[in-house]
């Protein structure tokens, strides 16, 4: 997987062969972070910056953009499979 930074800015994630050819665009946000495959190679995983962080999947070989949580952050961390996720949060103490 690749981060791509284009002239408007916008940060999306390709997939391409291991010597750069066939460069597939995978996601079309304005800054899609952190992707991270599942181990069934099905999905690619990765955050958009620019909806709090929610996590955001699509099929791996390119398609619609699915909404995997809807809530502020967690850090993506890893996808184990086409179901389960490791992440990162984090709460406020109690006063």
């Amino acid at each position: 997987m690749r981060l791509r930074l284009d002239s408007s800015n916008k940060t999306s994630i390709w997939r391409v062969n291991s010597d750069g050819s066939n460069a597939k665009q995978l996601t079309n946000g304005m800054a899609d972070i952190a992707p991270e495959c599942s181990q069934d190679g099905k999905w690619l995983y990765y955050q958009d910056y620019m909806q709090n962080l929610q996590i955001m999947r699509v099929p791996i070989d390119g398609g619609t953009p699915e909404v995997v949580t809807a809530i502020m952050g967690p850090e993506l961390l890893g996808a184990l499979d086409s179901v389960s996720l490791l992440t990162a949060g984090w709460s406020p103490s109690p006063l």
